[in-house]
């Protein structure tokens, strides 16, 4: 039996089976080893308290004593004996009880060692752990830099880690995905061979643009769009005297800023068209600024010379003032007087890009896998996704793997836009005979031709691409790539790269966002789901919902989409009611239409829905929609009053017998009830009688009785006082 001393007492810490070492004949018991009989054993020779007993020829006991105090297992007592050896070794450095050693473990760390593992973004709890310090010390790294609102659980990206790595004696190592490895780069544009010149159109709405290449693809483009205007992006390729050309048609709406920006950036020539008798406006002057800046060789087109009231000089003064000089003054930027509707200048603008293009030395490698832009992308009923392509690089065919964005597919089909010329609406028909014409009247509606499909593509080409499986973002590059594989993997990518930028730096909100917040709530909130004919579109859209702000009513855009209204969105839209009593759904459509039962479910749920074709007019009707939404203000005017001389109870109320003091007390005026100067009831005229007679009102200096609803409090001598409510039509 093994005993512990403790302070509570003795107690049995174990038990040792001594049955098989009993001393023999020759042993002796009292536990000395070779001392002679009677003598006692030694004190140093004596077992110590700390190590384990052993009986001798028998196996160690299972239990061991620590300090004499606490129980301790073989493997435990064998890590205690090897710390004690170590510090009794020479020339080692000291050791802790855990057995490490001491002082700092960052410093004696290597070099390979001393590294974090960042992948596109690490939280910064991770970084922490990384670098084996304790998080608040990182975040007070960030305080120093200026970040703020960051906790443990925030994300921070490549070069913010690096910064705070550099504080801690670490450095960083950028695992993340390399796209480099599944797409190919833009090739030897040098070595390559000669191409299309890529031109954007950009100016003002309605100072020509579309009617320009109209002229030159012979078509009639401008008399399709709704309201006369510009309001998608169109991109042709037209052979001219000067050779193959491709046009960027942008619209000139100030909503369509992003669609000028990408087309400025994807092209080698910008045309800038200003009428020559309206001079620069505001879009006119955003479009200089755009080429500005993506550095692009500029033409400038006068519009309308061909009217009474055009003057050149001013506009080239005006241009002067925007930091452009002609080479009337001696400058190096062109400009082309033209009339786009009658067809003047116009083969002396394709010879100034011709020269411009020639200048450049355009070329791109017709070999290996095509690399582009996206221009547009929309969903078709009959094809599924469709999207409008530049082709850049290579060479584009039918079953290549296309990835663009987070969007992807196999490509079905190849179309080309704009390559078939028709004749303008004026020139139709003018040589054919009459009969023929009433013929074809009578005659029912030809069906639409099929368009043409390529089997491939090269470079500087637009074409349609239908395959993705959704509409991939406008202006997002896309990459033929090997497999679907490789497509996979780059589009699972991107996502995951998107959720952690969208939640870097995504600490908990301030009290001032907080208090914005409680704020809001108590705001009426328009919750709209917005749905286009096209991608570019959306842009648009979300420009003119940020541009109507008001202090009265919040604005919250809940989905966007392309493609038609569906019961779907109405859902949606209902489900957004649960989000807060004053929240209200709305639905807006640009150049959509409700699909099926639509409409009558938007009707039952009480959600209205907004469609229109011309850009312009869902701003007019999202105000319209934000004003239904607020409360008018009212103003009470004083019309009379009216003083009580007698009261008489009745079965439907006590009765006022009143003589009217001033102005006149009408039977739809509201009341308020004075006593000692005392507002005591308001409320309003359940009946006005003179006599026995009801009336609608009565003057000053008569007599009449006025029933007050729900007042039965009315004394001798107090003062009815009425008054009228002037509704004032709210504002933003």
């Amino acid at each position: 039996m093994i005993v512990g001393a403790r302070s509570a007492g003795p107690k049995i810490l174990g038990f040792i089976d001594v049955s098989k070492n009993r001393p023999s004949g020759g042993q002796r018991r009292d536990g000395a080893r070779g001392g002679k009989p009677g003598e006692a054993a030694k004190p140093s020779e004596a077992a110590k308290p700390s190590e384990p007993v052993k009986p001798s020829g028998g196996p160690a006991p299972a239990v061991e004593l620590v300090d004499g105090d606490r129980p301790q297992g073989r493997a435990s007592a064998r890590k205690a004996r090897e710390v004690k050896q170590a510090r009794r070794l020479p020339g080692r450095k000291p050791v802790r009880g855990d057995g490490r050693p001491t002082g700092s473990g960052t410093a004696e760390m290597s070099a390979e060692k001393k590294r974090v593992r960042v992948d596109e973004a690490i939280s910064v709890g991770e970084l922490a752990k990384q670098m084996g310090v304790k998080a608040p010390k990182v975040i007070r790294a960030l305080y120093g830099m200026g970040i703020r609102k960051v906790t443990v659980n925030s994300t921070i990206d490549v070069e913010t880690a690096e910064l705070v790595a550099n504080e801690f004696g670490y450095r960083v190592e950028d695992v993340s995905f390399d796209e480099s490895e599944l797409i190919d780069d833009e090739g030897d544009e040098v070595q390559g061979e000669p191409r299309a010149p890529v031109i954007a159109v950009l100016g003002h709405v309605d100072h020509g643009k579309t009617t320009l290449l109209d002229r030159l693809r012979r078509a009639n483009v401008a008399g399709g769009e709704a309201g006369g205007i510009t309001q998608h992006v169109g991109a042709y390729r037209v052979e001219t005297i000067a050779g193959p050309m491709v046009f960027v048609d942008t619209p000139g709406h100030s909503a369509f800023s992003a669609m000028r920006e990408r087309g400025a950036n994807l092209t080698d020539i910008a045309i800038v068209i200003i009428a020559a008798n309206d001079g620069i406006m505001p879009t006119t002057i955003e479009a200089l600024d755009k080429v500005k800046q993506a550095e692009v060789e500029l033409i400038i087109a006068a519009n309308k010379v061909d009217l009474p009231d055009a003057n050149l000089p001013r506009l080239e003064r005006q241009l002067m003032e925007q930091g452009i000089l002609t080479e009337t003054y001696g400058g190096d930027v062109p400009l082309v007087p033209i009339s786009a509707k009658h067809g003047q200048g116009i083969d002396t603008l394709l010879e100034q890009i011709g020269v411009r293009a020639e200048l450049l030395d355009l070329r791109a490698n017709p070999e290996g896998r095509a690399i582009g832009a996206v221009l547009e992308s929309r969903i078709d009923r009959g094809r599924g996704v469709i999207a409008t392509v530049l082709v850049q690089n290579g060479t584009l065919e039918r079953g290549d793997i296309v990835v663009a964005g987070e969007s992807s597919g196999r490509v079905s089909a190849l179309v080309p836009t704009g390559m078939a010329s028709l004749e303008p609406e004026e020139r139709r028909g003018e040589d054919e005979p009459k009969d023929k014409k009433k013929d074809k009247k009578k005659d029912k509606p030809a069906p639409k031709a099929k368009p043409t499909q390529l089997e491939r593509t090269g470079p500087s080409t637009v074409v349609d691409v239908v395959g993705f499986d959704e509409p991939p973002p406008v202006g997002a590059p896309f990459n033929v790539v090997e497999d679907d594989k490789a497509a996979k993997l780059l589009v699972n990518h991107r996502r995951e790269q998107r959720k952690r930028r969208e939640g870097a730096l995504s600490g908990a909100p301030s009290f001032a966002d907080r208090l914005a917040a409680e704020r809001r709530a108590e705001l009426p909130t328009l919750a709209l789901v917005v749905r286009a004919d096209v991608q570019g579109s959306l842009e648009a859209i979300e420009q003119i919902i940020e541009g109507v702000r008001s202090s009265k009513i919040h604005t919250k855009v809940i989905s966007t989409g392309v493609g038609a209204i569906t019961e779907g969105d109405v859902k949606l839209a209902a489900s957004a009611r649960q989000s807060g009593t004053n929240v209200r759904p709305a639905i807006f459509g640009f150049g959509v239409k409700a699909a099926g039962k639509v409409a009558t479910l938007a009707d039952s749920e009480s959600i209205p829905i907004c469609s229109s074709k011309i850009i312009y007019e869902l701003g007019e009707q999202l105000q319209k929609l934000m004003l239904d939404q607020l409360e008018p203000t009212y103003v009470e005017h004083p019309i009379g009053r009216a003083e009580v001389r007698k009261t008489f109870p009745t079965s439907h109320g006590v009765v006022c017998g009143c003589r009217v003091v001033s102005g006149k007390i009408t039977r739809t005026a509201g009341v308020r009830v004075i006593r000692g100067g005392e507002i005591v009831k308001h409320g309003k005229i359940a009946s006005l009688r003179i006599v026995d007679r009801d009336v609608r009102e009565v003057l000053d200096g008569h007599e009449c009785g006025v029933l007050v609803a729900d007042f039965e409090g009315a004394r001798e001598g107090d003062l009815i006082e009425a008054y009228e409510l002037e509704a004032i039509p709210p504002t933003l």
